[in-house]
């Protein structure tokens, strides 16, 4: 009879079908896309070690601390790492890849890395470099897919993530590394899972290579935990292909390793609480459409009743119902959610991302099947409830169209409404004070259940509220205080939405605007900057021809935009390594001696250690920007602005001397303590000041130098042969630089240069909430508009007595319009309330920050906070699309639905 059933009422089947599969869909969708693009060990081995049994890093100083995979955490210990024989820091490659195989009893084979730019067309976008022979083998990690393997520098492969860029799959390619541009030829295409190298080479484009090293270890034996262990001891980290497939048991890990562990062991309950959420959520959702189905099966149930059908018999019926749709509906949505997954993963994202990183396809089976049953169940329950009240079926009222729900009951909403109010109680105490995930399934469940109890009483004093509104609404809230069957069901659907609707608005509302006011701008708002800073074999610096292509770049691309120089006063470096040039500052009553830092430095004489190349800070916080930009970044006076100009240096701070002494020269420094030992004569020069504040404003507009004079004023002070080009100032006299020349700019770099437009913190959550309000707007239309529908074709009847007594189709309209918004409005505005609870009680934690938090410059100006409180923004305007938006809604659309006047029997006579 079910199946029939079902058949033969095909539009209350497929709001059953959607109701049900739709969530299951997305539940499955989901996990199974986090299963697959969740990358464990062993599925890494393919991607990271190719065919090789182990890795080991670049040897760090002291012994390394790790867990048997070392993305799961990994340090240093107190103890130096043990020396590998024949490796050196400073060796060449070749000798430390044969120490590091002597040492592993294989071969070891290197792996490298170097980023750059490519020159595609006149664009410059950043490229990884993956340094590998191929010809060495190296499995899935890296696959030729068509030409031939590199033979000389000057050859190339390029990955599919390379292809996405722009970069050609034959011909030559102009990479631009460490401020030199390198013309390579493309002699083919490769395949590296890890989806961000663009580019296969065999040498990093630079003449000596300050980055680390990865080597493979190619052996006919795995790598063992004991032997990892052991590698660990000279400062190696290892990733183990055999320890990565059979882990160690815990009793083999040693305390100090088990504590780096990150797994909480968590997973198993928020499994638990996902299961019981959507058990909630889907009944809910589903209530409606088996209320319809009840309801509009009155009179044939009552009929079977009447016809010696038992109780059990009528409600085996609706639950048989519930059974065949409920099966059909969650293995329906479970196919449709792992098709979309692999639709996702197999073909979309290969296409349009190849530079996501996906792991092989897999479809979590427990977890889906446990989806699956808890789906099935919700569809159950759903039923049961009208089923129940059809033991209690009037069936002469129902045969003679007469049909009322019986007075509420007294007890169930006072319970009702202690279980919420203990509910939220719970949930708030659970979440503010982060307990584990039963507490807060508890206080949730409790919440929603104890709200749900409250539905039929708000009904009921929603009609007897109704005096002062219009007849149509008076009609429409009467009507569903009396046929609280059909409505309640509707009300609970849509107070269950906009719950879970409010919670997560609020929720990543209030994560947004903390994170917008923990926002630290790292320059002056609507300015840019172009980064001249490099690597290169002699470490961090400018080359003269990274400075000259930057403000070519940007005078040929925005000939409009002004651009400034902000310089450092760097350290070059000495004749031997132990000669150090020093340009410090010299407090009053302090050395020049005891200007210079060290490691080991007498704490006494902090207060001389201040800005300098011997200082604390890196770089040194002293530095140069040309006069008329420096009186207008910092809203100098006229006097001060003359002040500058004829040779004062600015000073950030408080408590600024009227004269500040600079001192120049060479010390030598023990190699293996760094303290000085002796120093050359020191040039000690002087000048005036002009004191600024150090609020974060003036410390942006000087790009984070503490002490700032003119070029002019350097050269004089001595500061000539060691200022270096830091930051290229872009500004657009007539406002903020636009995202149009920012992108223009940015093309047309080469090299390391980097471009920055400073704009704020930029609010990523529209997108996010505007998807997730208009889910739920759909949901809570189809919610309103079926039970507006069930409604309707009730009061058929007596839709015709008052057209037969003159009621105009407007009438009519404006009736079944106050139906909608009724339901919808009462069901919204208590779902408002109920979620403000678990809201705000996820906001607070999230938004939380406790503790002493110190923020420093590069002048060295430091703010210290406190923390903040929590910080609770609730969108009002996206929950009045909910509250109010989709009411009004629901009621156009069935204002405009009532098109057909109703059938009026009239007498023959």
């Amino acid at each position: 009879m079910a199946r029939r059933d079902v058949r033969r009422h095909r539009g209350r089947s497929i709001v059953v079908l959607l109701m049900v599969g739709i969530p299951t869909a997305l539940l499955v969708f989901g996990l199974t896309l986090y299963a697959t693009s969740t990358i464990t060990g062993t599925e890494r081995i393919p991607s990271e070690l190719g065919s090789a049994q182990a890795s080991v890093t670049t040897p760090q100083p002291k012994a390394v601390v790790q867990t048997p995979d070392p993305w799961n955490g990994q340090s240093e210990s107190e103890a130096a790492a043990r020396p590998i024989p024949g490796y050196s820091t400073e060796g060449a490659l070749d000798a430390q890849t044969t120490a590091i195989a002597r040492l592993v009893g294989g071969t070891a084979v290197p792996v490298r890395e170097a980023y750059g730019r490519a020159d595609i067309g006149g664009a410059h976008p950043h490229v990884s470099i993956l340094v590998a022979d191929g010809r060495l083998g190296f499995g899935d990690k890296l696959r030729l897919a068509n030409g031939r393997w590199p033979a000389r520098d000057d050859e190339v492969l390029v990955t599919p993530a390379g292809r996405h860029l722009g970069l050609p799959s034959h011909g030559t390619v102009t990479l631009a590394v460490s401020g030199s541009n390198h013309t390579a030829t493309v002699v083919g295409t490769a395949a590296v899972p890890d989806g961000y190298t663009d580019v296969v080479s065999l040498t990093p484009f630079a003449t000596s290579y300050t980055g680390s090293t990865t080597w493979l270890i190619k052996r006919a034996h795995p790598v063992t935990y004991a032997e990892t262990l052991r590698l660990n001891e000279y400062g190696l980290v290892v990733t183990s292909a055999d320890v990565l497939r059979h882990p160690p048991s815990g009793d083999q890990v040693p305390p100090a390793v088990a504590a780096l562990s990150v797994d909480s062991g968590t997973n198993g309950m928020i499994v638990v609480a996902g299961g019981a959420m959507l058990l909630i959520i889907t009944t809910l959702l589903v209530g409606p459409a088996f209320a319809v189905a009840a309801a509009r099966q009155r009179r044939t149930l009552a009929l079977l009743a009447a016809n010696g059908a038992e109780t059990r018999q009528v409600r085996a019926t609706v639950l048989a119902q519930a059974v065949v749709l409920g099966v059909l509906a969650a293995l329906g949505g479970a196919l449709l959610g792992i098709a979309a997954a692999a639709l996702l993963t197999d073909v979309i994202l290969p296409t349009w991302r190849p530079d996501a990183v996906m792991g092989p396809f897999q479809v979590p089976v427990r977890q889906v099947a446990g989806i699956v049953a808890v789906a099935m169940l919700s569809s159950v329950i759903a039923a049961l409830v009208p089923a129940r009240r059809l033991g209690r079926l009037d069936i002469v009222g129902v045969i003679r169209g007469q049909s009322v729900s019986p007075s509420v009951s007294r007890v169930l909403p006072l319970f009702g409404l202690v279980v919420a109010a203990v509910g939220g109680a719970v949930l708030f105490w659970a979440v503010t004070t982060q307990q584990h995930e039963v507490p807060v399934v508890v206080g949730a469940i409790a919440l929603i259940l104890g709200s749900l109890l409250l539905v039929p009483m708000a009904l009921v004093a929603a009609a007897r509220l109704s005096s002062p509104f219009p007849v149509s609404v008076r009609l429409a809230l009467r009507d569903a205080a009396r046929q609280r069957t059909r409505s309640a069901p509707s009300v609970a659907a849509i107070l269950g939405a906009v719950a879970a609707l409010t919670m997560l608005l609020i929720g990543l509302t209030s994560d947004t605007t903390q994170a917008e006011h923990d926002y630290v701008p790292q320059a002056v708002m609507g300015e840019g900057n172009v980064s001249l800073r490099v690597y290169d074999e002699s470490g961090m610096t400018t080359p003269a021809s990274v400075l000259a292509q930057a403000e070519r770049a940007v005078a040929r691309e925005t000939p409009g935009l002004h651009t400034a120089v902000v310089y450092t006063v760097d350290q070059p470096d000495g004749d031997e390594p132990t000669d150090i040039p020093f340009t410090n500052v010299v407090p009053g009553g302090c050395t020049v001696e005891e200007t210079i830092h060290s490691g080991d430095s007498d704490a006494a004489n902090a207060r001389c250690h201040t800005y300098g190349t011997s200082g604390l800070l890196t770089p040194s916080g002293i530095g140069a920007i040309p006069a008329d930009d420096l009186v207008r970044r910092l809203h100098l006076s006229a006097a001060q602005a003359n002040a500058v100009r004829h040779g004062a240096v600015v000073v950030l701070g408080s408590a600024v001397p009227a004269r500040m002494t600079f001192a120049s020269g060479t010390y030598r420094a023990d190699p293996d303590t760094g303290e000085p030992t002796s120093m050359s004569a020191a040039r000690r020069v002087g000048a005036a000041t002009v004191a600024v504040p150090a609020t974060r404003a003036n410390v942006l507009a000087t790009s984070g130098l503490g002490v700032i004079a003119t070029p002019e004023t350097a050269r004089s002070l001595g500061w000539g042969a060691r200022l270096t080009p830091m930051t290229l100032l872009v500004t657009d006299p007539g406002g903020t630089v636009s995202v149009a020349d920012q992108k223009r700019i940015d093309n047309a770099l080469t090299g390391d240069a980097e471009f920055y437009v400073e704009r704020g913190y930029s609010r990523e959550d529209a997108l996010v909430m505007a998807i997730l309000v208009g889910a739920f707007s759909l949901l809570l239309l189809v919610i309103t508009l079926t039970s507006t529908a069930l409604s309707l074709a009730e009061q058929q009847a007596d839709q015709s007595t008052l057209a037969a007594l003159g009621a105009t189709r407007g009438t009519r309209r404006a009736m079944a319009a106050a139906q909608s918004l009724v339901i919808c409005a009462v069901g919204a505005v208590l779902g408002l309330v109920v979620g403000m609870v678990p809201g705000v009680a996820i906001a607070v934690p999230l938004t939380r920050t406790t503790g002493d938090e110190t923020l420093c410059y590069g002048s060295g100006v430091c703010s210290t906070s406190g923390g903040h409180g929590a910080i609770i923004d609730i969108p009002w305007m996206w929950l009045a699309v909910a509250v109010i938006g989709i009411p009004l809604l629901a009621a156009a659309v069935s204002w405009v639905a009532v098109r057909r006047a109703p059938l009026v029997t009239r007498r023959a006579t």
